[in-house]
């Protein structure tokens, strides 16, 4: 029904991760991590939780992945009523791995091509599907994490 982003509470886990306040029926989240999943997998319906976007790893697999690595973090965006198609998507994540200092200001092409994504792909349980649009190795992903990979599926 419409509204059920709100009447589920998905909409509050979601509320302190928002990357505007400017209210709207589509909003940006970042810093999503594991408390942030396990409890939308237990709110999300299971319809929401094969949502992809575009070629990216279904919803439920990515949350699933954020569970099991605490270095994991995602964004994503919300669709909200009144449109039509509420749902939660995730675009991107966000990994903590000292690795990737070895591939600091390589082109996505080499990241790709040089079994570098294979092993983050698997590592995250995410390998059956498409390769990421942007794929980037980042000396410090935060102010409380190193080193590590920016992965987005546009």
């Amino acid at each position: 029904p419409s509204g059920w982003l709100d009447s589920s509470g998905v909409s509050t886990v979601l509320a302190s991760l928002i990357d505007s306040r400017i209210p709207s029926d589509f909003v940006r989240f970042s810093g999503l991590r594991a408390h942030h999943a396990e409890r939308l997998r237990l709110l999300l319906p299971p319809e929401n939780l094969k949502d992809r976007q575009n070629q990216a790893p279904p919803l439920g697999l990515l949350l699933d992945a954020l569970c099991q690595h605490p270095g994991l973090s995602a964004g994503g965006y919300m669709i909200r009523a009144p449109r039509w198609d509420e749902r939660v998507t995730i675009d991107s994540l966000s990994w903590e791995d000292p690795q990737a200092t070895q591939s600091l200001g390589a082109p996505y092409a080499h990241v790709i091509g040089d079994g570098t994504w294979d092993r983050i792909a698997s590592t995250l349980g995410i390998s059956a599907y498409r390769v990421p649009d942007e794929c980037e190795a980042v000396a410090s992903l935060d102010a409380h994490r190193g080193a590590g990979w920016w992965i987005w599926w546009d």
